[in-house]
């Protein structure tokens, strides 16, 4: 091996070290860089006419958490952070869902699942776009009680901060025995994840889409929400 090479993989190996432990909760990228990047990729999905590529998990693990969360065709959802609309796709093709509700950080994201979904049976469907959606939360007056709110794989994009305030505004959105069922990159300790993490750190865009392994448990209160399943 190289001097070169081998100055690298001890670099490389330094890096990866260094972020190991550290609580990427901390560190996010900004709104309007996450708006920026969802609006670039919402123009690709609708030119290639299929949104199954920007997908972060498979249709059978969407349709597990589905079945885990108790949905039937009485339940009244709301999504935080919709895409490309698999999760509104399932539910109302396989679910049946009384009503559902969602909110998205990107224009050019609702306006390319709106039209990439325009062929389905979509029922009571409602998309809403806000480039501050956590004040969006806090001031509409079109949403309302639910019995299932939704979080899957957004609140590991979202500050520490932004995390406790869109988990509280929820609760406020839920109805006396709601669920919240919510999928975030875990924080485990393995080598995979403190190799991601330091990846992330270089380039915190392009690897995941700006989402990144925290610890959920330690934002979420357990006065307003008791765990379940994990």
């Amino acid at each position: 091996m190289s001097p070169a090479w081998l100055l690298a993989a001890l670099l490389s190996a330094l890096l990866v070290s260094q972020n190991a432990e550290l609580d990427l909760s901390t560190i996010a990228c900004s709104s309007t860089s996450l708006q920026q990047l969802y609006d670039v990729r919402a123009f690709f999905a609708q030119r290639l006419g299929s949104p199954d590529w920007l997908a972060t998990c498979s249709e059978a693990a969407l349709k597990k958490i589905v079945q885990r969360c108790g949905l039937g065709g009485n339940s009244t959802v709301f999504e935080l952070g919709f895409g490309t609309g698999r999760l509104l796709q399932v539910l109302v093709r396989d679910v049946g869902v009384h009503s559902y509700d969602a909110l998205e950080l990107s224009e050019g994201q609702l306006n390319a699942t709106a039209r990439l979904r325009q062929g389905e049976a979509l029922g009571h469907v409602h998309l809403h776009h806000s480039s501050r959606p956590l004040d969006f939360l806090r001031g509409s007056d079109g949403v309302g009680a639910y019995s299932h709110l939704f979080a899957l794989f957004v609140l590991d994009a979202m500050s520490a901060e932004d995390i406790r305030d869109a988990l509280m505004s929820m609760h406020s959105l839920a109805d006396e025995r709601a669920r919240l069922c919510v999928a975030t990159m875990a924080e485990v300790p393995s080598w995979s994840v403190a190799l991601y993490k330091a990846a992330w750190r270089v380039l915190p865009l392009v690897f995941g889409g700006g989402r990144r392994p925290i610890r959920l448990r330690s934002l979420v209160d357990p006065g307003a929400w008791a765990e379940l399943e994990s």
